[in-house]
């Protein structure tokens, strides 16, 4: 007679085994013998041919008495070629050893989202890996380089430097803006220049708003100063919702700091030093 002992598929097509089997009828129990499954073996790792794309680009100071730069933020970059990993560090200080979150080995992808800071010297960016850690990291010690530009089909760099609810894109400070009255040290960290795809420097200054919620824990709006506006020489919008912040919570303000007397024109004289 015919049994049938199952099916499997093999390069899209089933193939469907019937095994002959001769016997008399009995009273006994019959047990079909087993089909031997065959073996599974992992498909091997194709490799992946990756030579990116290195470009020059001119150092400068960003932060006077430091190192020397070829960054900005938006950036795509590559951990330099033969010179080890570099730390991912928590914060922008390389004196201690504990703040070190991950080691980037040579030749890992990173987006450049903050920065720069200076600490003993160095210059230091606050990094995105293309591993997901995000934190800072050391580009120069003013003899060499451990970061390399290098040139990317995703066009971040536009994005970050133009659009306002590139929310990574910036520092978020944690603060209310009832009033004005901000200190010295909030103000610089708010204020960011960029350059537009014009090749034109503009400022994008940001903030962290209070959302207003409804009594019963919805949320309504942000407070008066994050309405959406735009006019010849400035433009604002909050951020885009992210999971952690679900209400976009932060206002972007970009504006031309050749415009006479910008700030006051909108109202944020006291906001800037």
């Amino acid at each position: 007679m015919l049994v049938f002992l199952g099916n499997w598929v093999t390069e899209g097509a089933v193939v469907e085994i019937f095994e002959e089997i001769t016997s008399e009828f009995s009273t006994s129990k019959y047990e079909a013998p087993r089909v031997k499954e065959p073996a599974y073996e992992e498909p091997a790792a194709v490799p992946v041919n990756y030579e990116p794309l290195v470009f020059e680009r001119q150092a400068y100071y960003p932060i006077k008495n430091c190192a020397h730069s070829r960054l900005y933020v938006g950036d795509r970059v590559i951990v330099s070629l033969g010179g080890g990993s570099n730390g991912i560090r928590t914060e922008p200080d390389t004196h201690p050893s504990d703040n070190i979150i991950y080691r980037a080995p040579s030749g890992e992808g990173l987006w450049i989202i903050g920065g720069p800071e200076c600490n003993w010297g160095w210059i230091l960016w606050k990094v995105k890996t293309d591993s997901g850690y995000v934190g800072w990291t050391p580009e120069s010690s003013g003899d060499e380089f451990w970061l390399t530009p290098i040139e990317s089909e995703s066009d971040m760099l536009t994005e970050i430097r133009n659009n306002p609810r590139a929310y990574e894109a910036y520092e978020q400070v944690s603060s209310t803006i009832h009033d004005s009255h901000l200190s010295e040290s909030q103000k610089r960290d708010k204020i960011r220049v960029y350059q537009n795809t014009y090749g034109e420097e503009i400022v994008a200054w940001v903030i962290r708003l209070v959302p207003v919620y409804q009594g019963d824990g919805k949320f309504t709006s942000f407070n008066s100063w994050a309405q959406d506006f735009s006019n010849d020489y400035s433009s604002s919008s909050s951020s885009a919702p992210i999971d952690s912040d679900p209400v976009g919570s932060s206002l972007s303000i970009f504006f031309d700091p050749s415009v006479d007397n910008i700030t006051e024109q909108l109202g944020l004289d006291s906001w800037f030093p």
